[in-house]
């Protein structure tokens, strides 16, 4: 029995002393309506890698009694597609027909004469969602357009 706990005692430091110690700093805040997330750095302390990316998250159907989901933007393509399709999508407000933007991490969609878009999680998770009104999407843009990804 001793023997077995001090092998488990070892393994343990093994694998604790194999895995990275990550430091996550939350660069600024990102608030835009029924969405919320951050522009973050995550330092890897053991050979100061550092990587920078922004999250965002919603309650699923704008309710809040679900779990939340978040999208993750890792690069500053990903970032700036995010930020393109966004705009599209507010630009498309209001026309007479439908049109959906689909990205690995995210889809955005619009509706035929409505006021409101669709941004959902990534498209193999699921179909959870929530609605952003008009001024709630120009304050996401306006938010993202400041941050450059390292």
């Amino acid at each position: 029995m001793k023997k077995t706990l001090s092998t488990l005692v070892i393994l343990l430091s093994v694998i604790l002393a194999a895995s990275a110690q990550i430091k996550t700093v939350k660069l600024s805040s990102i608030y835009a309506g029924p969405v919320w997330g951050g522009y973050c750095e995550a330092t890897n302390l053991d050979n100061n890698a550092s990587t920078q990316y922004v999250y965002l998250s919603f309650y699923e159907n704008h309710n809040g009694e679900n779990p939340s989901v978040s999208i993750y933007l890792n690069t500053q393509a990903d970032l700036d597609a995010f930020i393109k399709d966004m705009q599209s999508a507010l630009d498309a407000m209001g026309s007479n027909s439908t049109t959906t933007w689909t990205r690995t991490e995210y889809a955005i969609s619009t509706s035929s004469n409505s006021s409101i878009i669709y941004l959902m999680q990534k498209p193999t998770d699921g179909t959870y969602y929530t609605i952003m009104k008009k001024g709630q999407v120009k304050k996401l843009i306006s938010k993202l357009k400041v941050i450059h990804l390292k």
